[in-house]
């Protein structure tokens, strides 16, 4: 669990050294946006889960987005290696590294919920390893 929660924390960390804005990093903000909305709609949904079966669903929907996210995350980097400088990124990528130390709290704390309350099931521990392999580099 553990490992898991290490490996969403680098997700997240990629996310927030990446930030977004205009002109220039117009692709990168689109990525940024979309891993925005991920990383919130997973929150929102392990808060709104009810049983493990709604956090297994959380997760794989979680695991299927991060795979492509993480290559576009990657090809983003890639052409753009200034964001990896989470200290001084760009003025056109605050507004989005902004955002996502907004969420990063709320997506860490979704996971911990899971950890806490659900860690022990079967399905979910299946499910958060599917979803660490997708999100390794």
């Amino acid at each position: 669990m553990r490992k898991v929660i290490v490996m969403a924390s680098i997700a997240a960390l990629v996310v927030v050294t990446s930030g977004c804005g205009g002109g220039k990093y117009d692709d990168a903000r689109e990525v940024l946006d979309t891993q925005c909305e991920m990383m919130s709609d997973f929150a929102v949904g392990v808060e709104n889960a009810k049983d493990s079966a709604e956090i297994v669903t959380v997760l794989e929907k979680f695991q299927k987005n991060a795979a492509g996210a993480k290559e576009q995350m990657m090809a983003i980097i890639e052409k753009y290696p200034e964001i990896k400088d989470e200290t001084n990124p760009p003025e056109e990528l605050k507004a989005q590294k902004k955002k996502m130390e907004e969420i990063g709290p709320k997506f860490m704390g979704a996971m911990m919920k899971i950890a806490k309350d659900y860690g022990s099931d079967p399905a979910v521990q299946e499910a958060l390893q599917k979803m660490q392999k997708a999100l390794q580099p």
